[in-house]
């Protein structure tokens, strides 16, 4: 499960190109009341487990990631981290909140992760590529804002809107 994408520092950073100006712009939207419990799916590195803590260190975070590279990189968090798919992952009790971005697109089989999204947490705020703007060869999925908050609302109610230029769409579900 190695990725080059977590190798190494040199592609670490060239991978972080203008990400803190995206986790900037997810947290203008995101407000995570303290003490809640935290999922992040595709956490890479940690980079945004990194900048949510900065925002608000008293809530309880997993991160958990297909690339046992990218979570070796998260070791110095300070949470709790899982190497596994997302759809072998199970929990007794939902996640207050469970994070999923720039991940979904990279699925063939997006309708599933949607469901185990869902299935994990009460509240679920999921991020992909402006389909617009999205050049990634590596992408399966394609969405615009419409598009995406019409796709997302036929599993979860909620709102997407456009954030980071317009680069990236981020859609927030409804308190269930």
């Amino acid at each position: 499960m190695n990725s080059d994408t977590y190798s190494d520092q040199a592609s670490r950073d060239s991978y972080n190109i203008g990400r803190n100006e995206f986790d900037s712009a997810i947290l203008e939207h995101v407000k995570i009341p303290n003490n809640s419990t935290v999922l992040e799916v595709g956490c890479g590195d940690g980079r945004f487990i990194r900048n949510l803590t900065k925002v608000n260190n008293t809530l309880k975070i997993t991160g958990l990631d297909a690339s046992d590279a990218g979570i070796y990189c998260c070791k110095d968090i300070g949470c709790d981290l899982i190497c596994c798919d997302i759809l072998s992952y199970s929990v007794t009790d939902k996640y207050d909140y469970v994070l999923c971005f720039q991940t979904l697109e990279h699925f063939s089989n997006p309708d599933e992760v949607v469901e185990k999204l869902k299935s994990l947490g009460k509240n679920i705020i999921i991020s992909v590529p402006n389909k617009e703007l999205d050049k990634c060869t590596e992408h399966l999925q394609f969405w615009d804002v419409t598009e995406f908050e019409k796709y997302m609302n036929t599993y979860i109610n909620g709102k997407a809107i456009l954030i980071d230029s317009n680069q990236n769409i981020l859609f927030i579900s409804e308190i269930l």
